[in-house]
């Protein structure tokens, strides 16, 4: 990490136009390799919290005012503030429910609760649009059923956002088979990375409710036109170009992913080594 701090400090122009993305690329595609999952639907943002806030403020609500957010009980805090924040600025056009989660139970016992909001939300004359959910909670700290949840809101045409923050580098993900709408997972926790990276994913199918990064930056491309961008054209899909520069940001730990993958399988033993 500091190498690269160094590269950009003695020549940042040509670093951060040039020679950053192309070293960028190379860690999305190791990320991707890891996570069994396209490399163009794959970036990075500096924490999950910052992914998940990025899905809800690009997301839109029906002027009907029926949609609804889904979440469980044991909801990383930060995230709860994140669904908080979007209802009380939504001038009510999407409302939030909670399920409610008491431990310890059985991971059928989730599933039924989900279930269960769906049926109250429907109830109450609601359109549940997403749900949010972990991967490993970490209050209290338990895997949690996110293969079943996924395919429970695929079945109720449901978004799928996966918070993972404790998941790469910890528990197996294959996005190929699970196949999420949107996942975040923090890699400066179990993956080893340095402070502050998270993988960021967005399938091709989705990548079009998400149109600015946060901040928003360079690559946003406004409905009224194209303004003046100082950073050389891109060919790549208009998601990977988002996200790529979102202001004068520290991302050298962006660029250790793929360091810190080949570091596990030649120190560690790889990936079922360290999981056993």
């Amino acid at each position: 990490m500091q190498q690269h701090r160094d590269i950009c400090e003695s020549r940042p122009d040509s670093y951060v136009r040039y020679e950053y993305p192309l070293i960028l690329d190379e860690n999305r595609a190791a990320m991707a390799k890891f996570l069994n999952a396209p490399v163009d639907t794959v970036v990075f943002v500096p924490n999950a919290t910052t992914g998940i806030d990025t899905i809800f403020r690009n997301l839109t609500w029906d002027a009907d005012g029926n949609d609804e957010i889904i979440y469980f009980s044991t909801i990383y805090g930060a995230c709860a503030k994140v669904i908080d924040y979007v209802v009380d600025n939504s001038s009510g056009k999407v409302s939030s429910r909670a399920v409610p989660l008491s431990y310890p139970c059985e991971d059928e016992d989730v599933v039924q609760a989900f279930h269960s909001a769906l049926e109250d939300s429907a109830n109450a004359g609601k359109r549940a649009k997403i749900c949010l959910f972990d991967t490993v909670s970490s209050l209290p700290g338990v895997c949690f059923p996110y293969k079943a949840i996924t395919k429970a809101c695929r079945a109720a045409g449901v978004l799928s956002l996966v918070d993972g923050a404790q998941a790469v580098g910890q528990i197996p993900i294959d996005l190929g088979s699970l196949d999420p709408d949107f996942f975040v997972s923090n890699c400066h926790k179990w993956l080893f990375v340095p402070r502050s990276c998270a993988v960021f994913y967005v399938p091709q199918r989705n990548q079009y409710m998400i149109t600015a990064s946060l901040p928003t930056s360079h690559g946003y491309v406004p409905r009224s036109g194209s303004r003046f961008n100082p950073l050389p054209p891109s060919s790549k899909p208009a998601f990977v170009n988002n996200v790529e520069f979102v202001g004068t940001l520290d991302t050298s730990a962006y660029v250790c992913v793929k360091e810190a993958i080949e570091w596990r399988q030649r120190v560690l033993g790889g990936e079922e080594a360290i999981c056993k």
